[in-house]
């Protein structure tokens, strides 16, 4: 709030006042007061001696002076107003601070308002550290820069002339500073002192790299020109044992170029931790850290991050010369794709443009046929980066109509893009690796190599996405029962091969990289195998289901089965009877055919010898015996056999 002059000041000041304001030129004096919190006070009393030839100078006297600059003073300061006696004529303006980085933005907004080009830097060393004790003050600007603003002012309300407009400040005389008790004289306008013992480090360089899981890896380098005695170093030693952070890891870094040189490096999960991190190195609590993103250029997946803040270095090393470089380095050989620095960290802007981040990128190749093939690829963005570049990702990874599509969705801070591509073949395997890249698919070997087919997937995910995506896995699966058929499994590293599927366990070089062999395996005696199991499962359903029919049956079939068998016993009793009865009868006939015959032939034989001349010559004891009659059975009759109890056919079942 700015103070109007008072009635007793507007009375007693004569007019001469303000001729001397624009003839003679005011002194400008600084008085600073800090407390112990680092708040505090600036008052710039302007003084000047009287001199009444300026009077006829100055356009609407005092009320045009004093009404100039209440129209254009500025919020940052308070005006008390003119007071004069019979010797010279002053006014006081107070800038009013809370804290140093109060300070800083309100003297950087009256410099602005002044026209001075110039990022106001200043160094305010209030407590007791380690390093540094006592109390000590610099900056880079002065009163009379953040008074600037009042001869533009008086001259663009026609108070004074163009002329006179250079000569109504006169320079910055004598300062004090009040701080700890004590009061500091400075002789320039520029205040300056230094009450310390000073041990802190000549210099400190902080680097930070981004990396794609938001996460911070930082280190800071403290350095000096010579190697400090021993109680300094211990000093150092005290103050590093001290800090609270986690995963810290103390005097870790490769050969200095410096003659002493010592290193903390550490990792933060995000921003927030990372600036809370910096506090604890720097015994401070005021660092700041932000970031936002941008595109670099049109169609291009590289993001431009900015980033701003402010790191008090002061109680640790000389703030003057220590620096901030933030950089995105390529983890696979440690060069550094992008990088920026600053110095003078009390208000720094920085930009960097690095490829987009991939968290995910997961593959799966379908072999259909020797010569056919289906490829689907999913990746992860974070969703923020995505954002910004959703036109260029969308236009460089959606494949033509006829090849395959593209589609996303978010989930879990991730925007998640699938490309598939349906068919692979020769005719369109060209364009195919004109979209992704490197070599896909199966084919026929020109060569004979032992295998039926040979399958390739060669993918370069930094040519894909200009940079190596945080996590890759994938797999390649074969049609049927094919399988891989490597003589030696330890020739194709980072894979794991099971039957006809291939699985990535670890990316080796950098891209993704596959050839594998194939045999074929027919699938008729698979299919016919399927088959009948499927009949033999049909069928133990189908007697599972109607079990108690088939046993009602079967008990019906064995009782059938058994009265048949016990019929058939009888029949064969009955035949083989019959026949020994009449086996009996036949012979019984045949011999009384027998003795009839040979009585009638005794009877011829008889009467033979009679009528012959030597009748009486009996016969040869061997003569033949009659024959038996022509139907007399020569063999055992077969009965006609009863039917076989095993031959049944399916209708008894029924």
């Amino acid at each position: 709030m700015s103070q109007t002059l008072t009635r007793k000041a507007k009375v007693a000041i004569p007019l001469t006042v303000a001729l001397l304001l624009s003839a003679c030129g005011a002194k400008v004096n600084t008085t600073l007061d800090i407390t112990e919190d680092n708040s505090g006070t600036r008052t710039m009393n302007l003084s000047l001696k009287r001199d009444a030839d300026a009077e006829g100078k100055i356009n609407g006297g005092f009320e045009a002076i004093d009404a100039s600059i209440e129209n254009h003073l500025p919020d940052e300061l308070t005006y008390s107003g003119l007071t004069v006696d019979t010797e010279q004529a002053t006014a006081s303006f107070t800038l009013s601070f809370t804290d140093a980085d109060d300070y800083r933005t309100k003297a950087m907004k009256l410099l602005e308002y002044s026209g001075i080009e110039k990022d106001p830097t200043l160094t305010i060393i209030n407590t007791d550290s380690p390093l540094i004790s006592g109390f000590a003050y610099d900056e880079n600007f002065n009163s009379t820069d953040l008074l600037g603003w009042i001869p533009d002012s008086l001259v663009t309300d026609g108070v004074v002339s163009q002329d006179n407009k250079n000569n109504i400040l006169d320079g910055n005389g004598p300062g004090k500073i009040t701080a700890k008790g004590k009061t500091y004289d400075t002789d320039s306008g520029y205040l300056r002192t230094k009450d310390t013992i000073d041990n802190r480090f000549e210099s400190a360089k902080i680097e930070i790299s981004p990396q794609t899981d938001g996460s911070y890896e930082t280190q800071v380098a403290f350095s000096r020109s010579s190697v400090p005695a021993g109680p300094i170093i211990e000093k150092e030693d005290q103050h590093f044992e001290n800090l609270d952070i986690d995963g810290l890891e103390k005097d870790k870094a490769g050969k200095s170029e410096t003659a002493y040189e010592r290193t903390l490096q550490f990792t933060s999960e995000n921003m927030a931790k990372l600036t809370e991190n910096l506090d604890k190195v720097f015994l401070t609590t005021g660092s700041k850290l932000e970031s936002k993103l941008g595109t670099s250029r049109a169609n291009s997946l590289y993001l431009t991050t900015i980033y701003t803040g402010s790191i008090d270095t002061s109680k640790i090393a000389d703030e003057r010369f220590s620096q901030l470089t933030i950089k995105i380095v390529n983890k696979d050989d440690d060069f550094a794709l992008s990088q920026d620095s600053a110095t003078g960290l009390t208000d720094f802007s920085i930009s960097i443009s690095r490829p987009i981040s991939v968290a995910t990128l997961d593959f799966a190749l379908d072999v259909k046929d020797k010569e056919t093939s289906s490829l689907k690829l999913a990746f992860g963005i974070p969703a923020n980066e995505a954002e910004q570049l959703n036109t260029a990702i969308t236009k460089k990874f959606t494949p033509a109509n006829d090849l395959g599509t593209l589609t996303s969705d978010d989930s879990d801070d991730l925007r998640h893009y699938t490309i598939e591509i349906p068919e692979i073949t020769p005719l369109n395997s060209q364009e195919v690796v004109d979209f992704i890249g490197g070599r896909i698919g199966a084919t026929v070997p020109e060569i004979a190599s032992g295998a039926d087919y040979l399958v390739s997937l060669h993918i370069f995910p930094n040519q894909l996405f200009e940079n190596l995506p945080a996590e890759i896995t994938g797999k390649i699966t074969l049609p049927g029962r094919d399988t891989f058929s490597f003589t030696d499994e330890s020739s194709i590293s980072g894979w794991k091969i099971d039957g006809g599927t291939a699985t990535l366990t670890e990316l080796t070089d950098k891209y993704i990289s596959f050839d594998g062999p194939v045999t074929e395996h027919s699938l008729v005696w698979f299919i016919v195998g399927i088959v009948i199991a499927g009949l033999v499962l049909i069928a133990l359903v189908l007697a599972f289901i109607f079990r108690k029919k088939l046993s009602a049956k079967l008990a019906d079939f064995r009782e059938k089965r058994r009265i048949a068998a016990e019929q058939a016993q009888a029949a064969v009793r009955a035949q083989a009877q019959a026949y020994v009865q009449a086996q009996g009868a036949t012979q019984t006939q045949a011999a009384a055919q027998a003795q009839t015959a040979a009585q009638a032939q005794t009877a011829a034989q008889a009467q033979t010898a009679a009528q012959a001349p030597g009748a009486n010559t009996v016969p040869p004891l061997n003569a033949p015996s009659a024959s038996p009659a022509p139907n007399t059975p020569s063999a055992f009759p077969t009965p006609d056999a009863p039917q076989d109890p095993q031959e049944w056919d399916e209708s008894d079942l029924m």
